[in-house]
């Protein structure tokens, strides 16, 4: 499949947490990220243990849709995975401070 990708890295690796690109095949080019042949970012990310996780394609995407998502800085956005960790988030802080001092052991220093 052609088209324009987008790369999740699972942990991040250190502040980068996404490559976007664009492959006249996008199976082959993903499966040569992952064996450490891709982009230099990509290759950096798998030596230091990240996963990569395709998040989203753009099938019908060209050179110039990656250059104009590229230039829009806002790959998160962009991603369904990172939108899925923020909504767990929000519901985690939702519940997790549902609890009150006396319901905590006095503290010994």
């Amino acid at each position: 499949m052609t088209g324009v990708y987008l790369i999740h890295f699972a942990p991040a690796y250190k502040h980068a947490k996404h490559y976007l690109g664009y492959a006249e095949d996008i199976d082959a080019r993903l499966q040569a990220h992952r064996d450490g042949h891709g982009a230099r970012l990509t290759q950096v990310a798998v030596a230091h243990g990240c996963e990569l996780i395709l998040a989203r394609v753009w099938p019908a995407g060209d050179r110039t849709l990656e250059r104009q998502l590229k230039n829009r800085k806002g790959t998160p956005r962009l991603c369904p995975v990172c939108g899925r960790k923020h909504a767990q988030l929000h519901l985690y802080m939702d519940t997790a401070l549902d609890f009150t001092l006396q319901d905590v052991d006095e503290l010994a220093f």
